[in-house]
């Protein structure tokens, strides 16, 4: 790693250095002066010894002094340089990964976990079984030997599929030559050998004899008829020098022109007669990236040679026709003279639309980039790929993007005859990465305070929404301990934040915080681990909200919730002690009103008799009022004993209690299966029963009473229904009948004290559910109540028990 000081702190060298030879000549000249005074010989000796001993400890010094700091800056360097390499990485679409000298994998990027759905590379278990011992020799060789690794294998995606990749790594050593570290790629190549699959079957299955040959002189690919033609064995001949399977080719003509297409990157045509073949061949070579293709037929038969051509033309055509990437031809006007299926789907246009048009008629918004390239290849005879963004005849107004390679096409002449050009749609691509950087600018304009700490808890990231909750700046705060907004009776919990950090705990909680100007807030606090490439905690995120405003309401309603609760129990209570204290009086009034009654029966007229009636009749429903009032009163300061009852059992109870009423009014009651639930069986009871009398109360004169008790499960409750054929319910009184004290009828109709279903209410919210009515005048009533379920939709099916009749 190379360390370059900066200016000023030569500037501090240059300085040290001066001290030092100034101090050095002033400490001599002054030590030699002193050694010729006349002193004692041996003081002078000593004085001698001592000036050596403090130069050499001042040069010590200096030394150490440079030293030290040049350590420093090596040390941020390699810092520096190691954290770029990983954001290249991470930013790069193939692997990217480093290994230790004794190959133990350090490192992977981003894509590789992405891909894998791993975080590290732990063993060979993600290459494919036929892959591995391939891999795992290969590797060993290479760390054995130092020499480059590369490799060929599938790697399994994280949804079980696996894909074709070229790995390769390099060793970096240090400068005695030993190997400090790996650095490796893996680079899909899925579609290439996919696509290298499709045109080795269509070359396999040409007329014409083709051989590949790499700029190495290598044969890379030997199809069968050339196997055919030469007599020689594909398996037997890849990866060979080509001179070395023709040894009598060397300085032939043969040679000649299969070296000018190679190094003058021009085709050649020839005719000769191959003596390693024994045949006379007519030889096409053109060249190509990586070196030369070579195609050649026997013309012992010059028809089935010309055919043969025409079907390695049409082959070829249907190659370029059917490839999964746009591929066009241009002549030196920029005029299209071939494209291919992909392409003309790319545009939305058809081929005949395009083919003899240039591609500012085509595409005049891509042409502005496009014509300055073609001239470029055109002049230059030089390949160029680059990133095109415009539009398409498909998507006008859209703005897409490719990546695009032009390439000379050469015949005979020097100068290219046409350009081919190829086009890979990067729209995705280039999607995902402005979606990315419109993430990054979210975070930045969030309103919430965003930022990181180091496992330090010194600040790393901050961004605006933490300099307005705050009130520092970036600037002010970045490389500052976190402790600066952290109350000094808070250290404990900044403490406690930072174990869980380091634990990979992630949290949220509120706390109390410190802004610049020393204001206290409260804050709703949520922190994130921060990983690095191999899953190490490096650091934690914050993201804090304001939360001082909601503290105060949430005082301010905890006190008027504890005021109203007060006085509901002020209330409850006077209204359970004032039905205790009536209860008295009224036995009193009736019982009075009774013996008088009894005692002077005979002595007073038919006027005083009912008189009389009329106050123990009205005694009476006093009487029952309160005893309503009391039952209303104590269900507010009952304790809620809730178990498991069965809403059976509590039906039967119910009706039970009210069997003296049910045959007076010949009432049918149909109950149907009833689950179990949890609650309280005395309130449940007194439910069910104060339905069951107002449906037997409010039926129609001369008509009996039908009823019918049911059960229906819903998502997460049980709703009960208990049905009648009574009178019915206007819809204006619906919400009214549920309040205390509220009457429809006169007493002399339907006696009663208006506080039933107001109970009913009670209970069914004191058992977290909800009560409601649908009825319609003379056709009945319906009376719905839920009470939750006690778990899943399936869990009380087991615990309903058969209803009756």
């Amino acid at each position: 790693m190379k360390c370059i000081l900066c200016k000023s702190e030569q500037i501090q060298v240059l300085l040290i250095v001066s001290i030092y030879i100034i101090f050095s000549t002033l400490w001599i000249y002054t030590s030699d002066r002193l050694l010729f005074v006349n002193i004692d010989p041996q003081l002078r000796e000593s004085l001698s010894f001592y000036k050596g001993e403090a130069f050499v400890l001042l040069s010590a010094a200096l030394l150490y002094l440079l030293i030290i700091r040049y350590s420093k800056r090596l040390k941020e360097a390699s810092f520096a340089g190691e954290e770029r390499f990983r954001l290249i990485a991470d930013s790069m679409p193939s692997f990217v990964w480093t290994a230790k000298p004794d190959g133990t994998v350090d490192y992977v990027n981003k894509i590789f976990k992405e891909f894998t759905g791993l975080e590290t590379y732990y063993d060979s278990s993600c290459i494919h079984p036929e892959d591995r011992a391939a891999t795992e020799t290969i590797w060993r060789e290479a760390m054995q030997t130092g020499n480059q690794y590369q490799i060929e294998h599938r790697f399994r995606r994280h949804d079980g599929i696996y894909r074709w990749y070229l790995c390769r790594a390099v060793p970096v050593r240090d400068p005695a030559g030993n190997i400090i570290r790996w650095y490796g790629t893996s680079t899909d190549i899925d579609d290439l050998k996919s696509a290298k699959e499709r045109i080795g079957r269509i070359l396999d299955s040409t007329s014409d004899g083709f051989i590949a040959i790499d700029r190495e002189w290598r044969v890379t690919y030997f199809n069968r008829k050339a196997e055919e033609l030469s007599g020689l064995k594909a398996e037997q001949l890849i990866g060979q020098t080509y001179w070395e399977i023709a040894p009598q080719m060397p300085g032939s003509r043969i040679e000649n022109a299969y070296r000018s297409a190679m190094e003058e990157n021009r085709s050649v045509h020839f005719e000769e007669y191959y003596q390693c073949y024994g045949k006379l061949l007519d030889v096409y070579v053109h060249p190509y990236v990586d070196g030369i293709a070579v195609f050649f037929h026997d013309m012992s038969d010059r028809e089935r040679a010309a055919e043969a051509l025409r079907s390695r033309t049409a082959e070829l055509e249907s190659l370029l026709r059917h490839a999964p990437i746009g591929f066009a031809f241009f002549d030196n006007q920029h005029r299209y003279l071939r494209v291919n299926k992909a392409l003309c789907q790319i545009n939305g246009i058809s081929e005949e639309q395009i083919l003899g048009k240039t591609i500012g008629e085509v595409l005049p918004v891509n042409a502005r980039i496009v014509d300055p390239i073609l001239d470029q290849v055109f002049d230059s005879g030089e390949a160029v790929e680059t990133e095109i963004s415009g539009e398409t005849p498909k998507e006008p107004g859209i703005i897409r993007h490719w990546l695009t390679g032009f390439y000379p096409v050469f015949a005979s002449t020097e100068k290219p005859v046409a350009v081919g050009t190829y086009v890979v749609e990067i729209t995705e691509r280039k999607r995902a990465e402005e979606a990315m950087a419109r993430l990054a600018a979210i975070v930045q304009g969030a309103e919430d305070a965003v930022f990181s700490e180091d496992l330090n808890g010194i600040v790393q990231t901050w961004n605006q929404g933490a300099e307005k909750l705050y009130g520092y700046s970036s600037d002010e705060i970045i490389g500052k301990h976190i402790s600066l907004v952290v109350p000094p009776e808070l250290a404990g919990e900044l403490e406690e934040m930072t174990r869980k950090m380091k634990q990979g705990i992630q949290d949220h909680f509120e706390t109390m915080r410190l802004t610049k100007q020393g204001k206290r807030i409260f804050v709703f606090l949520s922190m994130s681990p921060i990983r690095n490439a191999v899953g190490r905690i490096v650091g934690v995120s914050k993201i804090v909200r304001d939360i001082s405003e909601r503290k105060r309401a949430e005082e301010d309603l905890k006190e008027t919730v504890k005021t109203l609760e007060l006085t509901n129990r002020e209330l409850q209570q006077f209204a359970y002690v004032a039905s205790h204290d009536l209860q008295e009086p009224l036995r009193n009034v009736t019982r009075y009103m009774d013996l008088f009654s009894r005692k002077y029966k005979d002595h007073i007229d038919e006027r005083a008799n009912t008189y009389i009636q009329f106050a123990m009749e009205g005694a009476n429903r006093i009487h029952a009022l309160v005893n309503d009032l009391l039952a209303y009163s104590e269900l507010g300061v009952a304790a809620r004993e809730f178990k498991p009852v069965s809403m059976l059992a509590i039906a039967e109870e119910a009706m039970d209690n009210l069997r003296q009423l049910i045959e007076e009014t010949h009432a049918v009651i149909v109950l149907d299966a009833m689950p179990e639930v949890h609650g309280n069986k005395g309130q449940l009871v007194q439910l069910l029963q104060n339905l069951l009398c107002n449906a037997v109360k409010f039926g129609k004169s001369d008509v009996v009473p039908q009823i019918r008790i049911f059960a229906e499960r819903l998502a997460d409750a049980w709703c009960f229904s208990v049905s009648d054929n009574g009178v019915g319910i206007e819809p204006l009184y619906f919400d009214k009948i549920f309040v205390i004290f509220q009457r429809l009828h006169a007493r002399s109709e339907h006696p009663g004290t208006g506080i039933g279903l107001a109970i009913c209410r009670k209970i069914v919210e004191l058992h977290g559910g909800r009560i409601w009515v649908e009825s319609r005048l003379d056709e009945g009533s319906t009376f719905y109540f839920t009470i939750p379920a006690r778990g899943g939709p399936d869990e009380d099916r087991g615990n309903i028990a058969c209803g009756r009749q």
